[in-house]
């Protein structure tokens, strides 16, 4: 089986939208660049953006800001400017790609991961960036400062936060008094009957537009421009989907058939898009 590729993390909600510069930017580099050279004049993301309506003075301000942010590197060579992903870069969009394609369910051991945390009132923009992360590392809120995850993710919590001298944490493992306190968490932490819908309507969305990926109907940009479309829906899910166990979720649950949905229409479009993204670089 072919490794998975894909985009990093950024924040959002389910359903169609507009990608905005930066994350279509993360995106061409997880989908493409990561696995094609590594870097990318700036001149090319110009033109591929366009195919977004992304104007080339913003994707030139934008990358600069990445830049600035630790995310990319640059070098001149002649008149060009060249971007590569730095470490910090790399760390971002391969644990995107994680959270998006190997959303495996497994069997639960039935061990809850608990988080409470303490953040001074006063520190308004510490709290809100733990509140994203945990979303991010699959917690649901409990009570206020309390959230559980059904997978053990604290140390990944402590890397991010441990030495935040502002945020004061407490971890803990825990286990409830069986399945149906449990699905009871699960129901108070997530909502998972929106997520459901939400799930359900991606996949009405990618499957009405299967016979067009599997055919010769598009062009090789109209397939770039589609890939890119559905990576960029499809990576909104995480900040929402916990990826809970088997024995959390509903039995018709939408989420498994999204993902199907979503994994063949990526293979399926793969080919067209990646002639169009190397037939625009060089």
């Amino acid at each position: 089986m072919a490794k998975s590729r894909g985009g990093g993390a950024e924040n959002g909600a389910s359903g169609e939208s507009e990608a905005k510069p930066r994350s279509l930017a993360l995106d061409v580099f997880g989908d493409y660049v990561r696995y094609d050279g590594e870097e990318l004049p700036l001149r090319s993301l110009v033109s591929l953006l366009e195919c977004f309506g992304v104007a080339g003075t913003t994707t030139r301000m934008m990358m600069s800001r990445l830049r600035s942010s630790g995310i990319f590197a640059s070098r001149s060579e002649g008149r060009q400017t060249i971007y590569r992903l730095t470490p910090k870069g790399l760390a971002i969009l391969d644990e995107g790609r994680q959270r998006i394609f190997e959303r495996g369910r497994t069997r639960w051991d039935g061990v809850w991961s608990l988080v409470i945390y303490s953040v001074p009132e006063s520190d308004r923009a510490a709290r809100e960036r733990l509140r994203r992360s945990l979303q991010w590392f699959g917690f649901g809120q409990l009570a206020s400062g309390s959230w559980v995850c059904p997978h053990d993710r604290l140390d990944e919590v402590t890397s991010a936060f441990g030495s935040d001298q502002s945020i004061q944490l407490n971890q803990f493992h825990a286990t409830s008094m069986g399945v149906e306190h449990d699905r009871e968490f699960a129901a108070r932490c997530w909502d998972l009957k929106a997520l459901h819908g939400a799930y359900a309507e991606l996949a009405n969305r990618i499957d009405q537009r299967m016979t067009d990926y599997s055919g010769d109907d598009l062009t090789d940009r109209e397939a770039f421009i589609e890939r890119m479309r559905i990576v960029h829906e499809y990576r909104l899910f995480p900040y929402r989907d916990p990826d809970l166990p088997l024995e959390l979720l509903p039995h018709d649950w939408a989420g498994t058939y999204a993902h199907e949905s979503f994994s063949t229409a990526h293979r399926l479009l793969r080919g067209p898009a990646d002639r169009y993204f190397r037939a625009t670089v060089r």
